[in-house]
C-alpha cells in the first residue's frame, strides 16, 4: 500500500479501499480489545459509548459484556458506520452513528464511560476532551487507548502523513485541562509487527481518566 494512502484511511477509511483498510485495523488493534475489558472492570449496566469504532468488528464482545446496558459507537465515516451498522444487525444492545469526536451529538451526561482507540492522533486533543468531558456522567470514565510515541515514530513511514504524533503527556494535559483527573497508565507490548523489511515491537498503551464530581 502507498504510504500517504493508508495514512488517509487510517484517519479516515472510505469507500472499499476504506473497509480494507478497517478489516487490518482490526487486526491492528486486537490487542487493546483484548485487555480494554479487564480495564473497564464492567459491571453490565453501563452506557458505553466509543469514538471512532470503525467497522465495529468487535462489538459482539462488547455487546455480551453489556446485557443489562448499551454500546454507542460514533464515527465520522459514512463508510465506516455503514458497516459497523451491518456488524451489529444482531446485536440489541448495539448502536451507531455519524458523528465528530470534536462535536458529538449526544446530550450531556449521557454514558458511564468513553472509549476511544488510536483516535487521538486526528484531532485537537482539548476540543474532543471537552466533548468527552460533557457527555460523561460524574464520576464517568475516560479510556485513551494508543500507540507510544516511540512506535508512532517507528512507524513513520505511515505516521509522516497526517498523524499528529502525541505522546503520554501531551495527552494527559489536555485531559487535565478539560477537567478529568488522570487515574492510571497501563502499557503493553503486543506481538511483534511486520512492517515490510522490518519486524517492530508495538506496544498498546491506555491512559485511564475520571470525570469528577462538581
Amino acid at each position: 500500500m502507498d504510504p500517504q494512502e493508508l495514512a488517509k484511511h487510517l484517519k479516515k477509511p472510505e469507500g472499499e479501499f476504506g473497509i480494507q483498510v478497517s478489516q487490518m485495523m482490526h487486526k491492528g488493534n486486537a490487542g487493546f480489545y483484548l485487555r480494554l475489558p479487564q480495564l473497564l472492570q464492567l459491571e453490565g449496566n453501563e452506557a458505553v459509548l466509543e469514538v471512532g469504532m470503525g467497522a465495529g468488528l468487535h462489538f459482539s464482545v462488547f455487546s455480551d459484556l453489556l446485557p443489562r446496558g448499551e454500546l454507542v459507537g460514533v464515527d465520522y465515516s459514512p463508510s465506516m458506520v455503514a458497516e459497523a451498522a451491518r456488524n451489529s444487525t444482531a446485536l440489541s444492545n448495539v448502536s451507531v452513528v455519524l458523528g465528530d469526536a470534536t462535536d458529538l451529538p449526544f446530550m450531556p451526561e449521557r454514558f458511564d464511560i468513553v472509549f476511544t482507540i488510536n483516535t487521538v492522533y486526528f484531532y485537537r486533543l482539548l476540543d474532543a476532551f471537552n466533548q468527552y468531558h460533557r457527555v460523561l456522567k460524574n464520576k464517568g470514565v475516560l479510556v485513551i487507548g494508543k500507540r507510544t510515541k516511540e512506535d508512532l515514530l517507528n512507524l513513520g513511514a505511515v505516521t509522516q502523513h497526517g498523524f499528529n504524533r502525541v505522546d503520554t503527556q501531551e495527552v494527559i494535559s489536555a485531559a487535565e485541562t478539560a477537567g478529568f483527573r488522570f487515574i492510571d497508565q497501563k502499557c503493553f507490548e503486543d506481538q511483534p509487527a511486520e512492517i515490510g523489511n522490518e519486524v517492530i515491537q508495538l506496544h498498546s498503551e491506555f491512559l485511564i481518566f475520571q470525570k469528577p464530581t462538581c
